[in-house]
């Protein structure tokens, strides 16, 4: 019998050189482009992106929202319960011991007074060969997990700072348009008192000065809106920073800082390092493979050593020198379960089979956006152009118009119509100038931030 175990032993033993560890895949770049569509600049992108902004401002808004955003506190949570249950797991390869002590006594007879005192002391231990891997894929697996936790963890710092600049730069623009309509407004009621001046003394009809007063009251009317979304505007960037109201926040200031220069987007290829999302599912990917590793050892046979010592006396002063000690080796294998084991590898191939899919897709719409942010951004910086053109255009039309008007050459409504034409793209311009900041955070997301 024991010349039958040690065999079995051995056998076991050459057995587990067959293990079922993934490989490391080379496949899951073949479809990344040599190089992006767009052209890029030269200046490299850091960790820290925004301080590119060079703003003191944003730089302590960025610190309150990393301590307090309640949806990044999440994250880091998720990530303490990952790193907790890869500890659990790696205990596993581990030896167990165990230890028990107990005391009693006992009457051979109730008849009789004499009594027996028992005492015991017992150590036990058990420790789980890992024949085929599986133990040893599951810790991989658990360390995947942690890393995709971690990833995960700094994307979503990634993504919460870029939303808290596109809110700072946000709120900037839209008191921009407050101040621009005010003083909108004060040159239409300039207007309109000169209008007004004008037809007291026979130079203007009331129709031009009806004219006037709509071009008033629509300027008027646009404020309040625009005051509201200033202050929802300042409320979405309070729930960023953690706060739940919107009391404290005080943009001071009142212009947007120079666009820092286009940062160099590098290859596709190095996007598959810098995306901190695009590394958490591959780790996700990884620990899926080793999820079928672990389904097709558990279809294997398990050898588990198992040994104990014990000593019972009856005297407490006797314990500890007469120990008893014994070893043991079970061996316990699947015979029959209905198919459960192996349906459970085609589930996890499956998994893979998905993973694989979805990190492809993931790298795919990466080189998208990168694309699609640098070609915004192109084409926004050339429409500011023109639209800055225009502006000086619409400006000379205006003056043109007010002096012909005041020769008599022509009626008001030329004058209104160019004034109407230069306001609006003075508010155009805005949104125009902060599309082009909203894309180049839009890139520096695309680009993972920078170096990890």
């Amino acid at each position: 019998m024991r010349a039958s175990l040690t065999l079995i032993i051995f056998t076991l033993l050459i057995g587990g050189c067959t293990v079922f560890m993934p490989k490391q895949r080379t496949d899951l770049d073949q479809d990344v482009p040599a190089a992006f569509s767009e052209a890029s600049g030269a200046t490299e992108l850091f960790s820290d992106w925004w301080e590119s902004f060079d703003s003191d401002e944003l730089n302590a808004l960025m610190e309150e929202a990393f301590s307090g955003n309640l949806g990044l506190a999440q994250y880091s949570a998720r990530l303490k319960q990952q790193a907790a249950l890869a500890r659990k797991t790696g205990a596993a390869s581990a030896p167990s011991l165990s230890g028990s002590a107990s005391a009693g006594t006992t009457l051979p007879d109730i008849t009789e007074s004499t009594r027996v005192d028992a005492y015991r002391l017992g150590l036990s231990a058990s420790y789980e060969i890992d024949l085929w891997g599986r133990i040893s894929a599951s810790k991989e697996a658990a360390l995947n997990g942690v890393e995709a936790s971690r990833y995960d963890f700094q994307s979503a710092k990634l993504t919460l700072s870029a939303n808290i600049t596109q809110a700072w730069l946000n709120i900037i623009a839209q008191q921009r348009r407050l101040d621009l309509l005010n003083e909108q407004l004060e040159t239409n009621l300039d207007s309109l008192d000169l209008l007004e001046v004008r037809q007291k003394k026979g130079l203007a009809s009331a129709l031009e000065v009806y004219q006037q007063q709509q071009a008033v009251e629509s300027t008027r009317a646009m404020i309040p809106s625009a005051e509201l979304q200033l202050e929802q505007q300042k409320l979405q960037l309070a729930v960023l920073l953690g706060r739940s109201n919107s009391s404290g926040i005080d943009i001071k200031t009142a212009v947007a800082p120079d666009l820092p220069p286009l940062p160099a987007a590098g290859l596709p290829a190095d996007l598959l390092m810098n995306r901190p999302d695009l590394r958490a599912e591959f780790e996700r990917l990884s620990a899926k493979e080793y999820g079928a590793a672990i389904a097709r050892a558990d279809r294997l046979p398990t050898l588990t050593l198992t040994g104990s010592l014990t000593d019972s006396e009856t005297r407490i002063a006797d314990l500890l020198d007469n120990w008893a000690g014994n070893l043991a080796a079970g061996l316990a294998a699947p015979l029959i379960d209905g198919g459960r084991r192996k349906a459970e590898v085609e589930y996890q191939l499956a998994r893979i089979e998905e993973g694989v899919a979805l990190y492809r897709q993931k790298v795919i719409t990466a080189i998208s956006e990168v694309d699609n942010a640098l070609l915004q951004e192109r084409k926004t910086a050339e429409q500011l152009t023109l639209q800055r053109r225009q502006l000086e255009v619409l400006d000379q039309q205006l003056n043109e118009a007010q002096i012909r008007y005041r020769n008599s050459l022509v009626d008001y409504l030329n004058v209104l119509s160019a004034l109407t034409a230069k306001q609006n793209m003075e508010r155009n311009l805005i949104n125009t100038e902060l599309s082009l900041y909203l894309f180049r955070i839009e890139l520096c997301r695309a680009l993972g931030g920078g170096a990890q």
